[in-house]
């Protein structure tokens, strides 16, 4: 139960929720959004022909990024122990990716639905579009930046959950496969993106639960004197192989 007078109680039940929340809104998102190949005309060809569900689908994508960063906190609060460091540079990069990438990309969207408009000029909407998105400038650099900064930000995520031994065993190892497999899929189908992205709702989420599983006294209490965690400070502990 949220209690916002209680701030353990709150900030747990929140970064829990975002964890659920962010993904599943992302998907949604990317579901929603209408097919294009990338090119300017294309690009604003799809922007005017279905002008609304553009909108909603950056609306959506938007509101996961926002969420997403009480989640990445969430993250860096419960990782302990043999994690720590991989978590705060894992959860640094993330939160750079997601300003650059989410934030900077859905504003250029939503100036792209405007563009795709009645009335306004398409081809020079479309040269806009050219010089400022599709070719390298003051807007699409970040966008570049944010969006392959993911990669490691994600990756390092996954593999601080797997050390510290937070939650599901599995779910650590599944974010970071996720991210991999997004990015480095030869593949052009949309079922297996479909699954891909998947992946990653199923991994977050199950941190997420987690997150909301904990008593509020093990969410706020410090790490164990030997500098990791123990059996009862993380459900579902298990030792790293090798120890």
């Amino acid at each position: 139960m949220l209690k916002i007078w209680d701030a353990t109680n709150f900030r747990r039940t929140v970064g829990g929720l975002c964890l659920i929340l962010a993904p599943l809104l992302h998907f949604a998102g990317e579901r929603l959004a209408p097919s294009n190949t990338g090119t300017a005309s294309d690009w604003l060809a799809a922007a005017s022909q279905d002008s609304g569900r553009d909108v909603e689908s950056i609306i959506l994508i938007l509101v996961s990024g926002i969420l997403m960063i009480p989640a990445l906190f969430a993250i860096a609060h419960v990782v302990r122990g043999r994690g720590v460091i991989l978590a705060h540079i894992g959860v640094g990069v993330t939160l750079v990716a997601v300003v650059l990438d989410t934030f900077v990309s859905a504003g250029a969207n939503l100036m792209v639905a405007v563009m795709g408009s009645a009335g306004l000029d398409s081809g020079a909407m479309t040269g806009l579009i050219q010089k400022s998105l599709t070719a390298p400038s003051v807007v699409s650099t970040p966008i570049f930046i944010g969006f392959f900064l993911q990669l490691p930000g994600y990756f390092l995520i996954g593999l601080a959950v797997w050390r510290s031994g937070f939650g599901y065993r599995w779910a650590g190892p599944l974010v970071s496969l996720w991210v991999v497999a997004a990015f480095f899929n030869p593949v052009q189908s949309d079922i297996l993106e479909f699954v891909i992205d998947a992946l990653g709702v199923v991994a977050l989420g199950a941190i997420g639960y987690r997150v909301l599983a904990l008593k509020d006294t093990v969410w706020e209490s410090a790490s164990t004197p030997s500098g990791r965690p123990s059996d009862t400070s993380v459900p579902n502990a298990q030792p790293v192989a090798g120890d």
